[in-house]
């Protein structure tokens, strides 16, 4: 690491920094998607922390909401059903990403169906996670991902994600393939 720090202290500056943030999510203190995406990038610059790199740096504080979301709720445990329903204009992404991981380890990560295979592509079709197919995919792998690394997730649900999702959108396969 550029920094000297071991991967285990880089993820306990970074589940450190999505605690500062939840305790003013639960004080009220913020509101919107964009506000949260600030709060990210000043605790993340406060740390020395980096957001996990994808293909696009596009917005990339906005896709490090997805680390808030799973420390707050696989790791902190605060995000039952009515709390997650007040916060769904701020974490609109990360609750369909939740949503489509979930159907999939439900179907343990085998859409062994055209009904699954459906379910997953009209969970998937939503704006909400881009405008086009494969940057939704890709956004709901990033989210797998980032709960694996973090080792919220097993790494077998990530292999599982991406394989259920190159079931459901083989071009989206395609594109992985060409861009490894």
């Amino acid at each position: 690491m550029s920094n000297g720090l071991d991967a285990k202290q880089l993820y306990k500056s970074r589940i450190e920094a999505a605690t500062e943030i939840w305790s003013k999510i639960m004080r009220n203190e913020v509101t919107s998607r964009s506000q949260l995406e600030e709060l990210v990038y000043i605790a993340y610059k406060q740390r020395g922390i980096e957001p996990f790199r994808g293909l696009s740096k596009i917005r990339i504080y906005d896709k490090e909401i997805s680390t808030i979301y799973i420390v707050g709720k696989y790791g902190l445990g605060i995000l039952d059903g009515e709390l997650t329903n007040a916060l769904k204009d701020v974490f609109n992404v990360e609750i369909v990403c939740d949503e489509v991981y979930n159907y999939l380890k439900s179907k343990g990560f085998q859409l062994s169906n055209e009904g699954d295979i459906e379910q997953v592509r009209k969970m998937v079709d939503n704006e909400v996670l881009g405008s086009k197919t494969d940057e939704r995919g890709f956004r709901v792998l990033r989210y797998v991902f980032t709960g694996t690394i973090m080792r919220f997730f097993p790494e077998e649900d990530f292999v599982g994600t991406y394989r259920a999702l190159a079931t459901a959108f083989p071009d989206l396969a395609k594109k992985v393939h060409e861009l490894c």
